[in-house]
């Protein structure tokens, strides 16, 4: 069965991503403990959602005001879960779910990484 537009669209509108990778997608969960990654004297909550074939997706708390984390701060979260999980793809959201973005780092062997931000409001 193919994923429907419209559903994807519902759950990232709702924040729902559990929903979105593992009953749309077809992704397994991801059964890890939380990592708590420190940048600057702040501390982000990193929690496990789904895998699939060992690639791992993470939704990351936001800042202790409530907002995603800056773009230097990001790099620095990447950098830091790549000692624990390869392959990832980050998701940062605000607390008023207002925001979301999706990070993740392509890797080729001879080539430089090059980071991916999806940004959704």
């Amino acid at each position: 069965m193919l994923p429907d537009k419209q559903r994807i669209q519902k759950y990232l509108k709702a924040y729902d991503f559990t929903t979105l990778f593992r009953e749309e997608l077809g992704w397994d969960t991801l059964r890890e403990t939380p990592l708590a990654i420190s940048v600057d004297g702040q501390t982000y909550l990193l929690r496990p959602l789904v895998e699939k074939r060992g690639f791992k997706v993470y939704t990351c708390s936001p800042d202790g005001q409530g907002h995603v984390p800056a773009s230097a701060t990001m790099r620095q979260i990447e950098r830091e879960l790549t000692r624990h999980a390869y392959e990832h793809l980050i998701i940062y959201v605000d607390a008023g779910q207002e925001r979301q973005i999706w990070q993740w780092v392509k890797r080729e062997p001879g080539k430089a990484s090059a980071t991916r931000l999806y940004r959704l409001h």
